[in-house]
């Protein structure tokens, strides 16, 4: 990671714009509202971070690219920043780590839930009246735009889920003469043609055959099929089906989504299996153009979320900010607990080399309800290896064995990553240490190889070996 040095001395009043061509304030009058109970709204807007009095910027930090929040841990985590900017909310709240309505886990982030006086809200409360909070992260360098493998594990409730712990013990769902399909919102473009799965398929009966395939839906289209496997028979019980197919590659982008369908096509009823020791999965490769995120919760609406919102946006400046402002009813989504899954689009973003994103939630001094919850925030970013080490003697002797070990730069690098010794080591390929043995003496070269969905990266390392010299000895009585 890199120091990026500010150091810049404001003498600035404390104040949020919302829009380019409104006045700084900090609270926005309306008249009295009521609840939305319907269709939740979401509209384009801006909100500028304007620094506070005598404020010093210190030094900033480049932090991952790849970040993952889903709240478990400690919070704030490394990058970001928490700040109360209402003078009139009645106390400190804060995006805060609560037990309250999380998507997956036992967390969730509840807007103005943290802080002295958010944290003691109780679960049931309303947001507070008044309330100007921020959560921000970054900066981050976004210049990789390589696709970066997505593993999407297979739940019974039919939505595609990432990274997700399978459930802990096994279980079935059935399928007879029907379909059923697993949907999954990407966050850009599915790159390359190819597409992989691991499927436990069970027959109920003496056989049972199904196919696997994979659709792509763009907006208010018709799903376009893109991958489709021959039959996959079950004779007797169980069986598992792990293979990759190669179809066409769909110009995707975020939003669209992925659909994985199986189909019962033959034979007695069977059943999808999951869970416990079966991970049934797909894998597919995809650029993100957004940041990822799951949302649920309840404001006041009207025309352009005029009264309590959330803002999620991202800058390239830390301080001027365009995104989406979230208001109305989003209690109903189709993931766990109500949750909508949503994305921030980043593509304007791509190649820059510091970006912020921000989640502020704004309220006015009338109507309050459960504010918003975020959960499971992913910014999935291929951080390529760049630079190889390797580590071990220069010198040696034939037929002696010989440990050596690599050490990949940047620490970090998105996984997976794959490594490999040339030539083939006697032990230790696939690994980051290796040992070597050589029968005939010479200069001899090592090359290690880290990849990953960034890129490549190899270093050398040069050894000479020598034949052992032997001395006859000569003994006297």
């Amino acid at each position: 990671m890199r120091a990026r040095h500010l150091a810049i001395l404001v003498l600035v009043t404390l104040g949020i714009w919302i829009g380019t061509s409104e006045a700084p304030h900090e609270a926005v009058t309306v008249a009295q509202g009521t609840v939305v109970k319907g269709q939740p709204t979401a509209v384009e807007g801006t909100i500028q971070l304007r620094p506070r009095a005598y404020a010093t910027l210190e030094p900033a930090e480049d932090f991952a690219a790849t970040m993952g929040q889903d709240f478990e841990g400690d919070w704030p985590a490394s990058g970001w920043t928490l700040d109360d900017r209402g003078s009139s909310d009645g106390g400190e709240y804060l995006l805060g780590k609560r037990d309250c309505h999380p998507h997956t886990g036992s967390f969730g982030g509840w807007l103005a839930g943290g802080g002295a006086q958010g944290n003691a809200l109780d679960c049931s409360a309303d947001h507070p009246h008044n309330a100007n909070t921020w959560a921000m992260y970054g900066p981050f360098d976004l210049t990789q735009t390589q696709g970066i493998p997505r593993y999407l594990s297979l739940y019974p409730y039919e939505t595609l889920t990432m990274g997700k712990t399978p459930e802990s013990t096994t279980k079935q769902m059935n399928i007879f003469r029907e379909s059923k399909e697993w949907t999954y919102t990407l966050s850009g473009d599915l790159v390359g043609d190819t597409y992989a799965y691991d499927v436990t398929l069970h027959t109920f009966g003496v056989c049972s055959c199904y196919k696997v395939a994979f659709l792509v839906k763009q907006g208010g289209t018709q799903p376009v099929l893109v991958a489709e496997s021959d039959a996959l028979c079950v004779a007797s019980e169980s069986a598992r089906f792990t293979s990759t197919l190669q179809g066409i590659d769909p110009a995707t982008r975020a939003g669209d989504r992925l659909i994985f369908r199986v189909t019962h096509i033959d034979g007695a009823q069977g059943a999808l299996c999951y869970g416990g020791s079966i991970d049934t999965h797909i894998q597919v490769t995809a650029v993100s153009d957004g940041l990822d995120f799951s949302l649920w919760g309840r404001t006041e609406g009207g025309t352009n979320c005029p009264a309590d919102f959330l803002f999620v946006g991202s800058s390239i400046d830390g301080v001027q900010f365009a995104g989406l402002r979230y208001c109305g009813d989003w209690t109903g989504g189709q993931e766990e607990n109500g949750y909508h899954h949503l994305t921030l689009d980043l593509s304007n973003h791509l190649g820059e080399s510091q970006v912020w994103i921000a989640f502020v939630f704004r309220s006015n001094s009338v109507t309050a309800d459960s504010g918003f919850t975020v959960d499971d925030i992913a910014l999935n970013r291929a951080i390529p290896p760049n630079r190889v080490d390797i580590a071990g003697p220069t010198t040696g002797l034939v037929h002696e064995t010989y440990g050596f070990g690599a050490t990949v730069y940047p620490t970090a690098p998105t996984p997976p990553i794959a490594y490999t010794w040339s030539p083939t080591p006697t032990s230790g390929q696939g690994t980051g240490t290796a040992t070597y043995e050589w029968t005939t003496a010479g200069v001899k070269t090592i090359a290690f190889t880290a990849t990953n969905a960034g890129g490549t990266v190899t270093g050398t390392h040069v050894i000479t070996v020598h034949q052992k010299v032997y001395i006859p000895v000569v003994l006297r009585n």
